[in-house]
């Protein structure tokens, strides 16, 4: 914002007996510096963005600094040197309060739902598998109702499920069951049957 050229040797020496309460610091030191002390910072600024001088609490007095720069003739610039008067770090007045709001009303009632799963019921049935034999056991749920789980349980650590799985209708559970000992031994499926 601020150009980068600065007021000639002799503006500079006139703008020193009038800045008066002037801070011989940069405006952005002073804000750091002082800002959190609820001082009011002044400036005089040209139409370019360049501040010439900043003072704190009390009036910078623009018009008298322009008056002078401008009569300043040793530089062109300085007879179109217009300055006005910044200030920051004011403290502002409160805002007007709100109305409070008044209650909304009550929605409307939503739809009803669809119905949930009910008749929940575990259907279980126990086969007795010769040695050394493979069997794949099935059972349905009870009319009206879908299988929402299943598996099969053998009797012992020598007999190995091959497969546990729904059918293919979704009306029951199916296991494969291998009997790896010497002697026959049973496996229990059962199947998690509700209605949807």
């Amino acid at each position: 914002m601020a150009r980068f050229t600065r007021p000639s040797a002799r503006a500079l020496a006139l703008l020193v007996p009038v800045a008066l309460a002037a801070v011989a610091v940069p405006s952005v030191a002073m804000a750091d510096a002082l800002g959190g002390d609820g001082h009011v910072f002044n400036s005089c600024v040209d139409q370019t963005g360049w501040v010439y001088f900043t003072v704190m609490d009390v009036d910078p007095q623009c018009a008298d600094v322009q008056a002078i720069i401008r009569a300043d003739t040793s530089d062109p610039a300085n007879a179109s040197v217009v300055l006005s008067q910044v200030s920051w770090n004011e403290k502002g007045q409160p805002g007007p309060a709100g109305a409070v709001g008044a209650a909304g009303a009550a929605g409307a009632a939503g739809a009803k739902g669809a119905n949930g799963v009910s008749g929940y019921t575990t259907v279980t049935k126990s086969v007795s598998l010769a040695k050394h034999k493979t069997s794949t056991l099935s059972l349905s749920c009870p009319t009206g109702k879908k299988v929402t789980g299943g598996g099969a349980q053998p009797t012992s650590d020598a007999m190995q499920l091959l497969a546990s799985y729904p059918s293919a209708n979704g009306a029951g559970w199916t296991a494969r069951v291998f009997n790896d000992s010497g002697s026959a031994h049973s496996a229990k499926i059962y199947a998690i049957c509700a209605t949807a």
